[in-house]
């Protein structure tokens, strides 16, 4: 009778006969002459490089704070009402500080004029660099108009500017419906 005889298979044999026949697969696939390899190359507009994320504004709140009449503006020479105004801001990239030069411009437009004013102080920050709640107040003389269209938006000392937020806000009743001394009845708003 034949005798058969086993033979076994080491997992090092097995490990060198598997090398083998993956080399030989490879080297069956290898194209018959090298070409140059081909890059390519392309570039973001330089704007895209470098902008820093966006800053955004929202839910913009202008209230008034107490009765009709209740503030005098700086100069003395008008009678206003107290209004507490807030929104909200997120900035990708930081940089939102109280006192750090971080500049809020408020536009007031009444039925007769429109006043921008840079608002630089006086604001309160909550929350951090990134998000959070801005809080300041103004004195506001309506003068004849019984509204008043507010506009704000915000610069970073870096130069980044926000979206605008604007809304209407109504003059109370019997809201400086006249002057303390007699002067201009012009609308204006002052930042406290």
């Amino acid at each position: 009778m034949n005798s058969i005889k086993k033979q076994k298979l080491s997992r090092r044999e097995a490990l060198k006969t598997l090398a083998a026949l993956t080399g030989a697969s490879t080297l069956a696939h290898l194209p018959g002459h090298w070409e140059i390899p081909k890059i390519e190359v392309g570039s973001l507009p330089a704007h895209a490089q470098s902008s820093p994320g966006p800053i955004t504004l929202s839910n913009l709140s202008v209230d008034a704070f107490g009765t009709a009449n209740n503030c005098i503006s700086a100069d003395s020479s008008q009678i206003g009402t107290l209004y507490d105004t807030s929104f909200n801001y997120e900035a990708l990239d930081g940089g939102i500080i109280a006192g750090s030069g971080v500049v809020i411009r408020q536009t007031s437009r009444f039925s007769d004029n429109s006043e921008t004013r840079e608002i630089t102080t006086g604001y309160a920050v909550q929350g951090n660099e990134f998000a959070g709640t801005i809080f300041y107040s103004t004195c506001v003389h309506f003068g004849s108009s019984s509204d008043m269209r507010v506009e704000i938006s915000l610069t970073t000392p870096d130069g980044r500017s926000s979206n605008s937020l604007s809304l209407t806000v109504s003059a109370l009743p019997g809201a400086q419906e006249e002057n303390q001394d007699e002067g201009s009845n012009t609308p204006e708003y002052e930042p406290l």
